[in-house]
């Protein structure tokens, strides 16, 4: 993306209804398109990290942003450094993610978030290496306090006309969300992993027709948890890596429209032969997609697709009497579409449906579809309306579980200064179960008040 659009996306990643601090996340979801699970097997070529931006607005998206509130930045000769900070105070009435009969504690809690970016850019290059961190103290409950990281470097080169090379290299150390099915209930601190990520592609396009040759290698380390009145959860049998490879091809039929078909493939390995349940949850899998890239003037703009995933599990487990895990397979879908109504009104519809991994006993993964839908109201030019909309359906392949959580969101951003921006969030999320699992039911809300500091 280009340098502005970079700098306003690192704003609005930390402004975003669903993202004021990594205490937001955990009221998400656990594969929301914002937030992708840990092993998720999704099509992209490496994971979408915890402070990836998803977010269109009238303030993020293509139409003309405000120069005098945008990030300037500070010249060091053929480089720019872009510092952004955000400060937030928030309260959650149900930390832990509990049902009416568990242990529901309600919390104050304090984040910062800083936020580097070193930007290179010429006519064929354009690199920029990063670093940020969401930092969350609770004023009680001390355990869930996080300390997540994020650090590396992505680029583009394009060696000529049609040939472009990109890619990303990155460490993080992240956590999962508290309402997460691989939380179990005498957690006192969420699941904290690191993340290493290797991901390249190189894109050929001398006309209409293009190619994407492209992969990735993702390296994930659990810590241990632990539990309330002691001990621990042992989370080493979590220990995986991904590897995925891609191939597009596209055509571009008009001005702004372009079709595409994408074929994808994973393999899933763990460290540990069998997990905690006796299970091997070894995979391998594929998706086949179908898309098309459109563009409608000023008004509409995005992508859809439709395909095929299918994920195959091993079915070694000790004792052999255990249930084999399941294959899980359907239609693939996706859709990222943003509409312009309005000059002053943006509407953004993502979907998606995500294959993840999960140590739910008996379970080979979640199966999970999601949509979310996000207006932006800009009512001056300093003031911005933020309201969402999510539904999350989460299938557990092989023990009979499925969730269901809507969340619903409200913000305002106010534009104090070209330096000063504040924030205002509520979310309120639930959860429904289904059968004998209705102890995975919660209900929470979430207030975040915050300033975001940029140069």
């Amino acid at each position: 993306m280009g340098l502005n659009k970079l700098v306003t996306a690192a704003i609005v990643t930390t402004f975003g209804v669903f993202t004021l601090s990594s205490n937001a996340l955990a009221d998400a979801p656990p594969n929301s398109p914002i937030v992708s699970a840990p092993g998720s097997n999704q099509s992209a070529g490496g994971p979408t990290v915890w402070n990836a931006n998803q977010e269109v607005s009238a303030l993020s998206g293509q139409r003309t942003l405000d120069p005098d509130f945008l990030a300037k930045g500070i010249p060091l000769g053929t480089f720019r450094l872009f510092p952004n900070l955000v400060t937030s105070v928030g309260f959650d009435d149900n930390v832990f993610r509990q049902d009416k009969g568990g242990n529901i504690v309600s919390d104050f809690f304090f984040t910062e978030i800083p936020t580097l970016i070193l930007d290179y850019e010429t006519n064929e290059a354009h690199v920029d290496l990063y670093a940020d961190g969401t930092f969350d103290q609770y004023t009680k409950l001390s355990t869930v306090d996080t300390q997540l990281y994020d650090f590396g470097g992505k680029g583009t080169y394009d060696v000529t006309r049609a040939i472009e090379l990109s890619g990303n290299l990155s460490y993080s150390q992240l956590a999962e969300a508290l309402s997460s099915a691989d939380t179990i209930g005498t957690q006192n601190e969420p699941n904290v992993y690191t993340l290493f990520d290797g991901t390249g592609q190189i894109g050929y396009k001398p006309n209409r027709l293009g190619f994407i040759l492209g992969g990735s290698n993702d390296v994930y380390h659990y810590f241990d948890a632990t539990l309330f009145g002691g001990g621990k959860l042992f989370n080493n049998d979590r220990d995986n890596t991904i590897t995925k490879g891609f191939a597009e091809a596209s055509y571009d039929f008009s001005p702004g429209y372009s079709g595409y078909l994408k074929a994808t493939y994973n393999t899933d390995s763990f460290n540990l032969h069998f997990d905690r349940s006796g299970y091997s949850r070894d995979s391998h899998g594929y998706q086949a997609d179908a898309g098309v890239n459109l563009l409608l003037g000023n008004l509409v703009q995005g992508t859809v697709y439709v395909g095929y995933v299918s994920q195959m599990y091993s079915h070694d487990r000790t004792p052999a009497t255990l249930t084999a895990l399941p294959n899980i397979s359907g239609v693939d879908f996706g859709a990222n579409l943003t509409w312009y109504p309005t000059e002053l009104l943006t509407v953004q519809l993502t979907a998606s449906r995500q294959i993840v991994n999960t140590t739910f006993a008996g379970a080979s993964g979640g199966d999970d579809r999601n949509v979310n839908l996000q207006a932006t109201w800009e009512v001056t030019r300093r003031m911005f309306l933020t309201g969402s909309f999510g539904y999350d359906d989460t299938s557990y392949k092989g023990a009979g579980l499925d969730e269901s959580t809507p969340t619903f969101g409200l913000g305002v951003k106010y534009i104090i200064s070209h330096y000063v921006q504040a924030q205002l969030n509520y979310q309120y999320s639930t959860r429904d179960s289904n059968g004998n699992f209705s102890e995975l039911n919660y209900n929470d809300n979430l207030v975040s008040l915050g300033l975001n500091f940029q140069i």
